[in-house]
């Protein structure tokens, strides 16, 4: 994952609370950011604390999901995804990146469509269920 920034933050969470890349065999989910936590990121990026301030903000917000879930597997790093970092974001690199995150995406594409579907279904049915109530939209 490229970036710890708002979005970053969210998604690391989520992995973490879902279980991806968790416990032995699970994977490894590889986290990087060349930027460290500013005082300006504490109120809008959750993972981060005033004494993460100057720290790289890869390292803040993997210790912070670690917290959440220890048996997560991420590795830190810090560095900017460019040319100049090709030797180490190399073809090996990103084709490994490519066959994990096959679940990744079929995870999320069910959850995304599974989560339209209902709505969908909700709007064109005109009710909405309320435990044992029924009730009309229209």
């Amino acid at each position: 994952m490229v970036g710890c920034g708002a979005l970053g933050c969210e998604y690391l969470k989520n992995f973490a609370l879902v279980g991806i890349a968790h416990g032995e065999g699970g994977g490894t989910l590889t986290v990087t950011d060349n930027d460290a936590v500013s005082v300006s990121n504490l109120n809008r990026q959750f993972l981060f604390r005033s004494d993460n301030v100057d720290t790289p903000k890869s390292v803040a917000a993997s210790t912070r999901v670690l917290a959440m879930n220890p048996f997560l597997n991420v590795k830190a790093l810090k560095e900017l995804v460019c040319v100049k970092t090709e030797n180490i974001f190399d073809d090996a690199f990103w084709n490994a990146q490519v066959r994990r995150s096959f679940f990744f995406s079929s995870f999320f594409f069910f959850l995304t469509n599974s989560v339209s579907l209902l709505l969908l279904i909700e709007t064109r049915s005109g009710t909405r269920s309320h435990g044992s109530r029924t009730r009309s939209t229209t």
